[in-house]
């Protein structure tokens, strides 16, 4: 376990009178980095919040204190789950072709359940609400248990679902809180040797009632509030990187949005590892990562969903791949190696935000810093309609020093990036020409 000390230093080139939204974090909002330096893939919470996992490539499960970040267990498997019992803990264990699932006592390390089942990429799995029933999913399809007993209660077939494949895989998986319904991810692979092999993805709600597998078009990564009132998945349209629902309705209460490029460049896009909802159903946390910069490419972002704005960028350098609101609401965690952040803290730093800025004024301009993007500034405005739109900046000698017509990109995030290499230090004035409606702001460089 490692402690870290502020200090009182400026990493940024450039400082700006509007940099309310979104909050820059600093090493100060880390709590403390436990568990080994390999990568962790998954990260999750004891449901007293006292205790996080996560499994490190080439070592296993690592259980920490959230007090002091030490190890306080540790199992040779992956993909940990605590049920909300808080006495039980599931996960697999394996190699390529066969894997067990395992339930075991957490206090006493005590096997309750365990199954070996045939898998090219792993078995998931998903308990039930009430706790009595596992699913597993394998290269076959999905397999009801008793987890008591495990007895085999009933089985669904993925693999009419994909014509002529290699093989099928059951990848990921999560029972609704009605416990009626699974919502899962199946993996096809075709091809062969010569020609090249390609993998298909197919997402379904398994209906336990009907019996039958229903096309989705939600897909994984998923997180659901502890009520299990509100819940976020990947997608849900054009522009957004996941959406929020009420899962009471079925109707959608707010969605992230994509973040948006620079607009210089050719290619920049991204992909969302793993995200999580906070206990609240407010926050969205997520981490996403960039194209073509890999293997390093780790950003972390928290959206709320009543501002409809993204409103904490993380420190790029404790980002990582998983991550995980605890469930008292006070902390999160990211898995690089394991990062316990202070939600509490974050919390306190956006609210004092607000207090000076309404977040929620259509008719604002803003210019912000974006630490994802560290040679551009971001200048977001206003506009309903895509209506042509013509971005102005002059010095304070009143010369115009950049002249943009924004793009359909840029209309469609409402934000533009300017690289900084365009502006020296000094005063400034931008001015939004949109459709006829003139809007300006004052900001500041200082490199």
């Amino acid at each position: 376990m490692k402690k870290f000390f502020v200090l009182s230093v400026f990493f940024f080139s450039a400082l700006f009178v509007q940099a309310q939204y979104p909050v820059v974090g600093d090493w100060s909002d880390l709590l403390w980095e436990g568990g080994t330096d390999n990568f962790h893939y998954n990260v999750a919470f004891h449901p007293n919040s006292k205790y996080v996992a996560g499994n490190a490539y080439g070592v296993g499960i690592e259980i920490l204190s959230v007090e002091d970040g030490k190890r306080v267990k540790a199992y040779s498997g992956d993909r940990p789950y605590f049920l909300k019992n808080g006495k039980q803990l599931a996960y697999q264990r394996g190699s390529w072709g066969s894997y067990n699932v395992i339930v075991q006592d957490f206090e006493t390390d005590s096997i309750i359940f365990s199954k070996l089942l045939e898998g090219y990429n792993g078995v998931s799995f998903a308990i039930s609400p009430e706790e009595e029933i596992i699913a597993v999913g394998s290269a076959k399809g999905v397999h009801l248990y008793f987890i008591k007993t495990g007895e085999l209660l009933r089985s669904k077939s993925i693999e009419e679902q994909f014509y002529a494949a290699n093989f099928v895989d059951v990848l990921s998986m999560l029972y609704l809180p009605d416990g009626k319904q699974i919502f899962l991810q199946a993996v096809a692979l075709y091809g062969n040797p010569r020609l090249g092999f390609g993998y298909v993805y197919k997402y379904f709600i398994w209906d336990l009632e009907t019996d039958s597998l229903i096309p989705s078009g939600w897909l994984f990564p998923v997180s659901i509030t502890p009520d299990g009132t509100r819940m976020v998945y990947r997608g849900g349209g054009q522009g957004r990187i996941a959406t929020v629902i009420d899962l009471r309705t079925n109707e959608e209460v707010g969605y992230v949005a994509t973040p948006p490029p620079p607009y210089d460049t050719l290619i920049n896009l991204y992909r969302l590892n793993d995200l999580s909802i906070s206990p609240d159903g407010r926050y969205v946390l997520y981490t996403i990562e960039e194209y073509p910069e890999r293997y390093f490419p780790y950003y972390i972002g928290i959206w709320d969903i009543e501002m409809n704005r993204l409103v904490y960028i993380g420190p790029r350098t404790l980002a990582g791949y998983s991550c995980a609101f605890s469930p008292n609401g006070k902390y999160f965690a990211i898995a690089y190696s394991i990062f316990l952040f202070d939600f509490e803290k974050i919390k306190r730093k956006i609210e004092m935000a607000s207090d000076v800025y309404e977040p929620k004024a259509k008719d604002a301009l803003f210019v912000y810093y974006n630490p994802a993007q560290v040679d551009y500034i971001w200048i977001e405005y206003p506009d309903d309609a895509e209506v042509p739109t013509i971005l102005t900046i002059y010095n304070m000698y009143g010369e115009m020093v950049i002249r943009k017509e924004c793009d359909q990109d840029a209309l469609r995030h409402k934000a533009y990036a300017i690289p900084l290499r365009e502006l020296a230090s000094g005063i400034y004035f931008v001015t939004i020409n949109s459709g006829g409606k003139l809007t300006t702001q004052k900001f500041v460089v200082t490199k």
